[in-house]
């Protein structure tokens, strides 16, 4: 939690999303966005504190959302606000809007990594074990970008029983480090963004054979430092029916498999081709090497 609690923020809700005394908490009391803003920085999604500069920040957010029942997410669509969450914490809430200049260091907001755990069971996840290890040791930082996309078939073959005549499609993704296997026999993803978590953006294709650029988030953290090569798993859907995503063409059809692809990415500066199946993409790589701590 960095930037406050939603449900801590609408007190008449808390008990049911967290149970037994929650509103004598002081947990609760300072989860919420106003004791932040008072305490620590104002406005609360922003990192302004020149003392985060000399400081190596990262920032995680887990999106299984059914911790609960899914009574956070039921809250959320109840006030029309839906947001990807772990069930306890919204994504959002997890990460600063913006970091300042004077926040920095090395120039560099903070790291991000998606893992699709709910807020409890993360504690359990290999991959997150390995990312904080790599973390207290942070010397290769690497970004991979989604840059553009071209997919041959869109799948959206149903426009008799919609005005809609585009296909919505989202492309998930799971990295996988080599030597974090190699050094601690640890298989498990060290960042997931995965369509059924919520937080994908959701892109627009009108025809088969249609490209977009893309830009899409896929890691922003560090990695061991003699990584020479990561494994991307994609897996591209398109939508058809899907509350968490906004679209609502077919009740009774909610999703099409429009490929599956694993690429191994080099962990060196560049713009790299791949293709799969049914669609071919860009990805970017930049890595940055942090200096000795």
């Amino acid at each position: 939690m960095i930037t406050g609690n939603y449900a801590a923020d609408r007190k008449k809700y808390i008990q049911k999303i967290y149970g037994g005394n929650a509103l004598d908490s002081i947990d609760i009391t300072h989860m919420t966005s106003d004791w932040i803003e008072e305490n620590f920085q104002n406005p609360v999604s922003d990192a302004s504190s020149p003392y985060y500069i000399n400081i190596l920040l990262g920032q995680q957010a887990s999106t299984d959302d059914e911790l609960s029942d899914g009574a956070l997410t039921k809250l959320l669509f109840l006030n029309g606000q839906f947001s990807a969450n772990d069930g306890t914490q919204r994504v959002k809430d997890c990460r600063f809007d913006e970091t300042l200049t004077e926040a920095r260091l090395n120039d560099q907001p903070p790291t991000f990594t998606l893992i699709h755990k709910n807020h409890l069971s993360l504690k359990d996840h290999k991959g997150v074990w390995a990312n904080v290890m790599i973390f207290l040791n942070a010397k290769k930082r690497v970004k991979i970008t989604l840059v553009n996309a071209k997919v041959e078939d869109i799948k959206e073959e149903y426009h008799w029983y919609s005005n809609n005549e585009r296909a919505e499609i989202v492309f998930a993704s799971k990295v996988h480090s080599s030597k974090v296997d190699e050094q601690w026999g640890i298989e498990e993803a060290i960042a997931e963004n995965t369509r059924s978590g919520a937080t994908l953006s959701v892109h627009h294709y009108d025809e088969d054979g249609d490209e977009r650029e893309l830009n899409q988030f896929i890691l922003d953290q560090f990695v061991p430092a003699n990584e020479t090569e990561l494994r991307i798993d994609f897996k591209v859907e398109e939508i058809d029916y899907a509350a968490k995503y906004g679209v609502y063409e077919r009740l009774n059809h909610h999703y099409d498999l429009v490929d599956k692809t694993q690429v191994m990415v080099p962990v060196k500066n560049g713009i790299y081709a791949f293709s799969g199946d049914n669609w071919s993409f860009h990805l970017k790589v930049e890595v940055i090497n942090y200096p000795e701590r």
